[in-house]
């Protein structure tokens, strides 16, 4: 039960808003020791995964004014990835029996095991993933052991991580010395954390510098990012009149970015957070049948095309792109239905459907027309737009919701393709720049970004830009900073910039070394960087190198988990072997 806690503590406190990151290092070492030197398997592991549930209970206590239930259940899952890296540790060096694999040291084995545990749980494998509070996180406090990310990834950063809880297992597990000398495996053990933390800061340190030196002559694009701060509970009983008002508002706001004389932005690209423009749908198709439906109907539709107009003429205003957060339909058609009061008089009101509705990233022209490209977001937030294997049947994901979120709807569609969108870009000739548009939960996810950034046979993207909406993580600021943290990592992994423009914040930009060049709004000055509407001008430096990771993605992870599953499986053989044995034995 120490042991779990110890493990519970260090890591809580490794992450924001503690960030007490040198303690990611020390958090598996009370585990790792644990699984070595317990007699009773199942007792450490059911004490580990008590202990590692109050941590997540503690790390997503946001949660609770989202979903009760889905708060509870979220914790128990995830601390049950802690419990699993102690079952097949123990499995696979059993106290007083021949461990399996004699030959492979803890100093590699126990991060093999760990890295195993993150990649289920951050993969689609594991109810569409959910990669965040890995060991690697906490360390991007210091950027420069973290650049290897842009070889294996994110992984292979909590995998350099992990060593040290196998470094300490071998020295206090296996005897120091043989033969009045040091014995094999330390010298190995010690040979081989010597090694890969001298590469660790050697590759960093390189990447730094080339990175500064790239930047100094690199060509760079202003880009004001609008943060609004909208409650989420505001959001989630949105009434037409509100929606209004704080349109109004928003646009109000995104003025700020006009130079002292009004006539144009002070940027090359100005963007509004997830989300954030209200309405029935933007996309260009929705507005071609909304303006035919009110020709016929002899009437405007202020809730849906007001907004588009509006933003049309903002962009035109203001001289300079606009991207935006706000949904698209397919297929949308129009009727009315006719109702008589009790006096005679007709009353017609407009409805609509449609055949699938997105959670989109769409761009309005300096001209203030709207691209027919937009990003339709791939990967739907699980449990937050979408409950994974129940969105095949919507009645029984609309009775989960009922049962645990009751107030909520999901009704958005996932797309189909990783778009990138094209931004006009005069310092590059006067051609544009291919823009990645990860939405909210999506910049968690190592393949979502890693495809729009480098996908097969096309050019790499210059920029990402992540619209999202925090304002899911309320009062708790630790949320908004673990997903800042986790966001770093994919400029690392694929060497490209990134804008957040975040609704409650943190709005910021980072560039292609994960190093944060501007964090919350600038505009007006002295303003909080989250709870606090304002502009976030920043200027990004572009980066068109093409890094290792962008080719193979996260091969080194799933080399983990794979190698993992094998050796368990044959502990496990192994195991039953000697039982076996024993048996015959007595």
């Amino acid at each position: 039960m120490i042991a779990g806690l110890l493990h519970a503590g260090l890591f809580a406190l490794a992450f924001p808003p503690y960030d007490l990151w040198p303690l990611a290092y020390f958090a598996l070492i009370p585990i790792a020791l644990l699984a070595l030197r317990t007699s009773g398997r199942a007792k450490a592991v059911l004490s580990v995964w008590l202990m590692s549930t109050l941590a997540w209970l503690w790390v997503q206590r946001w949660l609770i004014d989202v979903t009760g239930p889905g708060y509870a259940a979220l914790a128990v899952a995830q601390g049950a990835f802690p419990a699993l890296f102690v079952w097949m540790l123990a499995t696979l060096r059993p106290r007083g029996r021949k461990p399996v694999l004699p030959g492979v040291t803890n100093i590699l084995l126990v991060p093999v095991l760990w890295v195993a545990t993150e990649m289920l749980r951050g993969s689609p494998l594991f109810f569409s993933g959910y990669p965040w509070f890995f060991l690697a996180h906490p360390l991007i406090a210091q950027p420069v052991v973290c650049q290897t990310a842009d070889l294996f990834g994110t992984y292979f950063v909590s995998f350099t991580a992990a060593m040290l809880a196998g470094f300490v297992a071998d020295v206090l597990t296996v005897p120091l010395y043989h033969n009045g000398r040091l014995s094999l495996t330390i010298r190995a053990s010690i040979g081989m954390y010597i090694t890969v933390q001298v590469f660790v800061l050697g590759y960093g340190m390189w990447r730094l510098r080339q990175t500064n030196g790239i930047q100094s002559n690199a060509p760079s694009i202003a880009v004001a990012a609008v943060q609004t701060n909208l409650p989420q509970n505001n959001k989630q009983t949105w009434t037409l009149e509100q929606q209004f008002s704080d349109f109004d508002d928003f646009v109000a706001l995104t003025r700020l970015t006009e130079d002292p004389t009004g006539q144009r932005a002070r940027a090359d690209l100005v963007i509004w957070p997830e989300t954030m423009v209200p309405g029935l749908a933007l996309n260009i198709e929705a507005m071609r049948a909304t303006r035919q439906f009110e020709q016929k109907l002899g009437r405007d539709l202020p809730n849906v095309t007001y907004f588009y107009d509006s933003l049309s003429r903002l962009a035109r205003e203001l001289h300079a792109p606009l991207l935006v957060g706000g949904s698209a339909v397919d297929d949308l058609k129009y009727s009315v239905e006719t109702n008589k009061d009790d006096d005679g008089n007709e009353t017609i009101t407009p409805n609509w459907e449609w055949k699938a509705r997105y959670n989109s990233a769409l761009l309005f022209e300096a001209d203030g027309r709207l691209s027919d490209i937009r990003y339709d977001k791939v990967h739907l937030t699980p449990f937050g737009e979408v409950i994974p294997l129940a969105h095949y049947w919507p009645a029984v994901q609309q009775w989960l919701l009922n049962l645990g979120a009751n107030g909520m709807k999901f009704d958005l569609d996932a797309g189909h393709e990783f778009t990138r969108l094209e931004v006009p870009f005069q310092q590059k000739g006067g051609t544009r720049i291919l823009v990645g548009t990860p939405i909210c939960f999506e910049s968690t996810m190592p393949y979502v970004c890693r495809l729009l950034s480098h996908p097969s046979g096309k050019p790499p993207a210059d920029l990402l830009i992540n619209i999202t909406n925090d304002g899911w993580f309320g009062a708790i600021y630790g949320g908004r900073e673990q997903h800042l943290q986790i966001g770093r990592f994919r400029c690392i992994e694929n060497r490209v910039p990134m804008v957040r423009a975040a609704n409650t914040g943190v709005s910021a930009a980072i560039d292609s070394a994960g190093r944060m060049t501007q964090m919350g709004p600038t505009i007006p000055g002295n303003r909080p960087t989250w709870n606090a509407e304002g502009v976030m001008m920043a200027t990004v430096r572009l980066d068109y190198r093409q890094p290792l990771y962008g080719r193979i993605g996260d091969v080194f992870g799933w080399l983990c988990l794979g190698s993992s599953a094998a050796l368990v499986s044959w502990g496990l053989f192994v195991g039953r072997g000697n039982v076996r044995a024993g048996d015959e034995t007595s």
